[in-house]
């Protein structure tokens, strides 16, 4: 019975933590915010039942969902480069800067924006044939 209790209050704690890491991750300007405030400690005592705390599962869904929306303005940002030397400097910094916090957790995000980034500046360097 004082287990359960205890176990229930720990659980109550880890939700309350989830939810403030969801505001703190509503209100981050760049993804290593994101990947900062997803961090949250977890007791051991639910450590086990971490993933089925609903919290905790809309917490990591906030963040994927904010770091591809991030991504995505900085694929943008990219695509308005018009000289392909200073794009692919740009990705470079992306790569070395921001895109550092995609490694690990959000790894298929990281390849995604990849690939976009890969082919704008390959059409890039096909407009620049062209013309």
């Amino acid at each position: 019975m004082i287990i359960e209790y205890w176990i229930e209050n720990e659980t109550k704690i880890f939700e309350s933590d989830c939810f403030l890491a969801i505001a703190k991750i509503n209100n981050a300007t760049n993804m290593k915010q994101v990947k900062l405030a997803t961090g949250v400690y977890t007791p051991h005592s639910i450590r086990y039942i971490q993933h089925s705390i609903p919290e905790y599962k809309r917490m990591h869904l906030v963040a994927e969902n904010k770091m591809n929306d991030l991504g995505n303005k900085q694929v943008k940002e990219l695509e308005e480069i018009i000289c392909k030397e200073e794009a692919i400097q740009e990705l470079a910094r992306l790569k070395s800067t921001e895109w550092q916090s995609l490694r690990g957790d959000y790894a298929n995000i990281y390849r995604r924006l990849e690939r976009k980034c890969a082919e704008i500046i390959h059409k890039k360097t096909v407009d620049t044939k062209i013309t």
